[in-house]
């Protein structure tokens, strides 16, 4: 992975209370969209010493070389490393890392950051561009800023007025309809040693689609019957939780239904309920060390928690 200076709204701190904002943003507002704002909301011009480039559009085809179903192939393979970050000059960076990267880097002096030129390639498809146009004038959250109404496909909230909308962004953000994938995970220890667990994952954005069976059989956030997520996920090692399966309904509005979740266990054959997959209890294959609402950087409900917009940052 690349890492670069780039741009971040600063969008939660969990703990700090906010002031939400239920109401959709006025017309003008929501006309800054594909204008001095990009399609998704981000600021669209560069910064003012051109280390964060203006947003052209992005990345609309695939680099040389790609082949439909091949590995990544890297579209700017002629980028150099223009300095690397370490123990030795990190206080010269403090102000454009997170707080956890600078004490990572000082706990661990061998490790470094590598720093590249920003390239700013995201590009999403034209719907959902038009529907975080129509989202902006129609979305809003249900009382207890649990559940959403009014949004499909698009960002619901894509000019966040407070922390939760920020939130909803991104629990919903834009990734396509159905996935599958291969990924390990390493619950590592202080000393470097590490246990690592493999995985199979799969599942559908029903909200993303939109759809319920394939793209387009719904056209209003209520046919989804409030399930947003339907997620799969199958541990293949280490030996002693192969064959563990945790299968996962994500819903829209919790209060009406809060999350639905089940496991199976391989070793007494039995599938039970597991309510425990929600906000901050521990998270299945980490050996303790990550919580439930970590994975995806947050999921799940929000009941539990204040967001604080707290602008934007460069990082």
């Amino acid at each position: 992975m690349k890492i670069a200076k780039a741009v971040l709204a600063g969008v939660m701190l969990a703990g700090i209370a906010g002031s939400p904002s239920f109401a959709k943003v006025p017309q003008a507002e929501a006309e800054r969209l594909g204008k001095d704002l990009t399609p998704m909301g981000a600021v669209k011009a560069g910064n003012a010493d051109g280390t964060i480039p203006e947003w052209t559009g992005g990345l609309t085809t695939p680099p040389a070389g790609y082949v439909p179903g091949g590995k990544y192939v890297d579209p700017f393979p002629n980028d150099q490393m223009k300095f690397k970050i370490d123990a030795t000059n990190v206080d010269q960076y403090a102000d454009k890392l997170s707080p956890g990267a600078v004490a990572m880097t000082k706990l661990y002096p061998a490790s470094y950051l590598r720093v590249f030129e920003t390239r700013r390639t995201c590009a999403l498809p034209e719907r959902v561009y038009e529907a975080n146009k129509k989202n902006a004038l129609t979305a809003t959250m249900t009382e207890d800023k649990n559940g959403l109404n009014d949004a499909l496909l698009g960002n619901p909230f894509p000019i966040p007025q407070s922390g939760v909308e920020a939130i909803w962004n991104h629990r919903l953000r834009y990734r396509g309809f159905k996935f599958r994938r291969y990924f390990a995970s390493a619950a590592v220890n202080r000393d470097g040693s590490y246990t690592l667990f493999k995985n199979e994952d799969f599942g559908i954005f029903h909200y993303n689609g939109p759809g319920l069976k394939e793209v387009g059989d719904v056209t209003d956030i209520k046919q989804l019957n409030n399930i947003g997520i339907s997620y799969i996920n199958i541990t293949t090692s280490p030996a002693r939780l192969a064959g563990q399966v945790v299968l996962v309904h994500d819903t829209i509005n919790a209060k009406d239904m809060p999350r639905q979740a089940w496991i199976y266990n391989p070793g007494t054959r039995r599938i039970l309920r597991a309510p425990e997959l929600a906000y901050d209890n521990p998270l299945y294959n980490t050996d303790g060390l990550a919580t439930t609402d970590q994975f995806d950087m947050y999921n799940g409900a929000t009941d539990r928690y204040n967001f604080d917009l707290k602008g934007k940052k460069e990082v």
